[in-house]
């Protein structure tokens, strides 16, 4: 029951029908529950929102997929389109450093929680096809004329390492589990 799944008493969180929102100037769904699946919305206006609920159901280990913050219903786009964004949504994650912090601690199984939706969905090759459409763009960089140094677009290395690794890390542990 998705009543259940608030993660505290913040008057913020608000259940409509079968969706949890967030209240940050608006209602910003954060937990949906469609056809019996349990779908968390990658939404980075409300990161902290996002990682407390992500938190709470890897506690309580309910089973969840990510979504992008993009659809509403997964019926109104084509499947290609629906899995090509929420795989991009969720690269994108490594952007934050909050999050990347979260996995390195060890509180965010990120690749466990990836290849279980490649996995149930059967789109690796989706998943490869938008990390290289992204690392051009994650792992770039440019020249500061001005500090005569070169600027990533990531700055963490530890992050823009785990990006290079990702999908040879990832193919391993989808072979493997």
């Amino acid at each position: 029951m998705i009543s259940d799944l608030k993660p505290d008493n913040n008057p913020n969180w608000v259940i409509k029908g079968n969706t949890i929102y967030y209240h940050h100037m608006v209602n910003i769904p954060i937990l949906t529950l469609e056809d019996d699946i349990y779908w968390l919305i990658i939404d980075r206006r409300v990161t902290k929102a996002f990682i407390k609920m992500m938190i709470f159901l890897l506690k309580k280990e309910i089973d969840f997929y990510f979504k992008s913050r993009f659809f509403n219903s997964k019926e109104l786009f084509d499947e290609d389109k629906f899995h090509n964004e929420n795989i991009k949504s969720y690269i994108l994650l490594l952007e934050d450093e909050n999050i990347y912090k979260m996995i390195k601690s060890g509180k965010y199984p990120y690749n466990l929680i990836l290849i279980k939706y490649l996995k149930y969905f059967n789109c690796i090759n989706v998943f490869s096809e938008e990390l290289q459409s992204l690392k051009k763009e994650l792992l770039g960089s440019y020249h500061d004329y001005y500090s005569n140094k070169k600027i990533f677009n990531i700055p963490n290395e530890e992050i823009r390492s785990m990006i290079q690794a990702l999908d040879r890390t990832i193919k391993i542990e989808y072979v493997i589990d």
